[in-house]
């Protein structure tokens, strides 16, 4: 009796868990930072950030500095279907995303640069004077 009991408990639990994880795939969620995928490189004299934001306009990123962090933001607008058309699949993701990369060093912001061609943006940030590497001649 109780161990029919524990049992029935038990495959309850079951379809409880099946009917959570099931629910937990069908919710959108959103992971703006791995939205825009990135390296970060840093030699004697500069930061590089290369992203990879591919299906974009250049008018539509915006790269910004403030207290010691690199924000890159993108606006990835959506096309619009034919009348009739209809997605079958649709895994591209559409919107604003963000992505903040916080810097281990001072920069030199006011000779930094920016290009983007083929879905890479590549940011160049120079090392501000007094962090980077100075070699002290031996007399």
């Amino acid at each position: 009796m109780m161990r029919d009991i524990l049992s029935d408990i038990l495959k309850e639990l079951d379809r409880i868990r099946d009917r959570v994880d099931k629910l937990f795939e069908e919710i959108p969620i959103r992971r703006e930072a791995e939205e825009i995928c990135s390296n970060v490189i840093e030699t004697d004299d500069e930061i590089k950030v290369i992203c990879e934001i591919p299906g974009v306009k250049k008018e539509d990123i915006k790269v910004s500095y403030h207290d010691d962090t690199l924000e890159i933001r993108v606006n990835k607008k959506e096309e619009e279907l034919k009348e009739g058309a209809r997605y079958i699949l649709k895994e591209i993701k559409y919107g604003e995303f963000r992505k903040k990369i916080r810097l281990p060093v001072k920069v030199d912001i006011q000779k930094a640069r920016a290009s983007y061609k083929d879905g890479i943006l590549e940011i160049i940030l120079p090392k501000a004077e007094e962090v980077r590497g100075h070699e002290i001649k031996i007399e």
